[in-house]
């Protein structure tokens, strides 16, 4: 199948056998097969449920553990994120507490946030209000 000069109007129904030569501006609605090429330059805040092509070769902790790590996926309470400025030019900064009380589109809004990124965000204290963290789900053999 040989590419057309000028893009169609509906996906083809058969793919092509080279990737397209010039990106596109907006994300695809289907996920892609493959991992990209390229990296991302932030951070993802949904896990992966597919394991790794090239996962660790040996463990990265003595196996077993006596329990699982605490403080991982906690909220910091004692930290204060950045969550605006204030009229006067000065930042105005919040608690996790403060976060955990207001209701989901603000939970969001506020989790979603990356810039500015020279302040702590929510989303960098507020790990269990900003679901940045999830149980790792169970092995289906000991880790050795």
């Amino acid at each position: 199948v040989k590419p057309s000069q000028v893009p169609s109007v509906k996906p083809s129904q058969v793919p092509s056998q080279k990737p397209t030569q010039v990106l596109s501006q907006k994300p695809s609605q289907v996920p892609s097969q493959k991992p990209s090429q390229v990296t991302s330059q932030t951070p993802t805040l949904v896990f992966s449920q597919i394991p790794s092509e090239n996962p660790s070769v040996s463990p990265t902790t003595q196996s077993p553990t006596d329990a699982p790590t605490p403080g991982l996926c906690e909220d910091d309470d004692n930290t204060k994120f950045y969550w605006k400025d204030k009229s006067n030019g000065k930042p105005l900064k919040k608690y996790c507490s403060w976060l955990r009380n207001k209701g989901n589109k603000t939970i969001n809004k506020v989790c979603a946030m990356v810039e500015p990124t020279d302040k702590v965000l929510a989303k960098d204290t507020c790990l269990d209000t900003c679901g940045v963290c999830s149980p790792a789900p169970p092995s289906v053999s000991p880790t050795t």
